[in-house]
């Protein structure tokens, strides 16, 4: 009876797997939130997983950063068109492919009104004339003197 406790036992231990649910993942999906006072956007990664390295590349020539999420803040576009900057994450772990995972999304930054202006005195008149020096379209302006 001893030896067949000892075979039951054996037979367990060398068929013991490990299962680890939810390791393993390599998405660089990701979630934007759009403050449009200033400028800055939000970006999350949707389903981050501890020991993967995530970095974002904002598309505007500034510095590379790190993190599941992090905020940038856009240069600001006076008058004109609005610009548009393509975002990408990419992950990094032991479970993504060699070169990573990556996903990209276009971000709009919207044009800032530019209240500048320029002013003609007519010599004889003393008449005024107020001209925006780059209008921005879409948008109304008023004078208050």
């Amino acid at each position: 009876m001893y030896s067949n406790i000892k075979s039951i036992i054996s037979l367990i231990v060398i068929n013991f797997i490990t299962i680890n649910i939810g390791l393993g993942q390599c998405s660089a999906a990701f979630t934007t939130l759009v403050n449009t006072c200033d400028q800055t956007v939000t970006f999350t990664a949707d389903s981050p997983v501890i020991g993967n390295t995530y970095t974002w590349d904002f598309g505007d020539g500034s510095a590379i950063a790190a993190g599941t999420s992090s905020s940038h803040t856009f240069p600001t576009v006076f008058g004109g068109n609005n610009d548009i900057y393509t975002v990408e994450l990419t992950v990094i772990g032991s479970n993504c492919p060699s070169t990573g995972n990556s996903s990209s999304q276009n971000i709009m930054i919207d044009q800032v009104p530019d209240a500048a202006f320029t002013s003609t005195v007519t010599a004889c008149s003393q008449d005024v004339t107020f001209t925006p020096t780059n209008p921005s379209t879409g948008y109304t302006y008023s004078w208050d003197f």
